[in-house]
């Protein structure tokens, strides 16, 4: 009998609302994609501030924001040069955002873009604390590593960008969009509960939405898998229409297969018509899965087998003691694997994890989970503990994968519920590590 050992890298919901509002890059090609941003007028945020970007379609040429003071103008104080028809570009740093968000406005500018100062790849929300804001234009952030690659370019010539509601802009634009596909039910699944086409399969579906202005007549949903470079299954679905603004949902044929090799699968989605789609950055989507020897995850893998957080979050509840994030596992098959060990990463803001303590537990799970239940606590009254640790974090490893052996290694029972839980005991601020670009929503 194998080992199995489970990764701990929950999954973050953090989507904007099928994509409809988009940070674009349209000219020239090397920054023509999708960009990961955060905006002020989200409806989500603690504090809602500046133009409201569902309502607004801005595409126009970047234009940095220049406040008279040397190197990169971080926008602090009134700028001196004209902005009219541009989008403002400025660095995060030395004042608040509100601040660099006026000043731009002020000086012509239809928005703002504001690029980190750190390398890390999390998102910050732009707060601000003045009211009532005079800012009306949008204003958007994104991570340093993007804004290096658009400010080569705009040191280059003029970029061109899009920002806003993408909905109506063109008349030809079919989308599909990573929260509305169906997936592998895990990213990784150990080999022993793959061994036969019964004991693995890939649903295949998505939602194809309309955001053109142009009724559609002949939508398709196509999918391609590989396994090492080469193509082991195609499927297309039969042409159906689409008014402007709607949405249909397409289900293929769930993929599966005799035998499953190790090693990792790309799964691509792409919509197609015959009319000519005028917005190709949402056409296409590509996920993966993986087949391994000893691991299970729900979280994408590195290189190196271990899982990858790009989101680092807590509970958004006041006052609380400690917080415990879970994941469930749960196999027909579970008998003929054992878990050794978990993976998970933290961080913790303004402060050193070194001896940070952490206890995680493995628990049986023998409660019906019902969401209109009374309370939610009532779904877990069935605990049974298999095993668990205590572990302490040693230096400030901020955002470094650690990992945990369990006390006593147990056998799972097949299609038995099992919740692997991490709890942060001595400080409830710790950040446990997610990852934000996998959604099973439509699973």
């Amino acid at each position: 009998m194998k080992k199995l050992v489970l990764t701990f890298s929950l999954i973050s919901s953090a989507f904007l609302a099928h994509s409809q509002v988009v940070v674009l890059g349209i000219s020239p090609a090397p920054i023509a994609h999708n960009y990961d941003f955060t905006y002020t007028s989200n409806s989500a945020n603690t504090t809602i501030w500046g133009g409201d970007l569902t309502a607004v379609s801005i595409q126009d040429t970047l234009r940095l924001v220049d406040d008279g003071t040397a190197g990169d103008s971080l926008g602090c104080n009134a700028l001196v040069n004209n902005l009219t028809g541009k989008i403002a570009v400025v660095y995060r740093g030395n004042c608040s955002f509100y601040s660099k968000c006026l000043d731009a406005q002020n000086a012509g500018a239809e928005a703002v873009i504001v690029i980190n100062n750190t390398a890390s790849p999390e998102l910050i929300t732009m707060s601000s604390s003045t009211t009532p804001s005079l800012v009306t234009i949008p204003c958007v952030f994104i991570s340093q590593a993007d804004g290096a690659a658009i400010r080569a370019k705009m040191n280059q010539g003029d970029v061109v960008m899009f920002l806003g509601n993408m909905t109506g802009h063109y008349p030809n634009n079919l989308g599909i969009y990573n929260e509305d596909v169906a997936r592998a039910h895990s990213y990784a699944t150990p080999s022993l509960t793959a061994q036969a086409q019964a004991e693995f399969s890939v649903p295949l579906e998505a939602y194809i939405f309309n955001r053109g202005s142009a009724d559609v007549s002949d939508a398709v949903l196509n999918v391609e898998i590989k396994y090492n470079g080469s193509v082991i299954h195609t499927d297309a679905s039969t042409a159906a229409a689409i008014p402007a603004g709607d949405t249909i949902n397409v289900t293929l044929t769930d993929f599966s297969q005799a035998s499953y090799p190790l090693g990792k699968y790309t799964v691509k989605y792409w919509s197609s018509m015959s009319s000519t789609d005028q917005a190709t950055y949402d056409d296409t989507l590509t996920q993966y899965f993986e087949i391994t020897d000893t691991i299970y995850s729900i979280a994408p893998l590195n290189t190196n087998g271990k899982p990858i957080a790009n989101t680092y979050e807590r509970s958004g509840s006041t006052g609380l003691v400690s917080f415990t994030p879970c994941m469930l596992y749960q196999n027909a098959n579970a008998s003929r694997l054992y878990a050794q060990g978990i993976y998970f990463s933290a961080t913790l803001d303004s402060a050193s994890l070194d001896g940070e303590e952490f206890n995680v537990a493995v628990w049986e799970w023998d409660d019906t989970y019902s969401s209109t239940a009374s309370t939610f606590s009532s779904n877990f009254t069935q605990l049974v503990q298999k095993t668990n640790a205590i572990y302490n974090i040693v230096g400030d490893q901020q955002g470094v994968t650690q990992y945990v052996p369990f006390t006593d290694k147990f056998v799972f029972d097949n299609d038995t519920k099992y919740l692997f839980c991490i709890t942060p005991t001595t400080n409830p601020k710790v950040n446990m590590g997610f990852n934000k670009d996998i959604n099973y929503d439509l699973n």
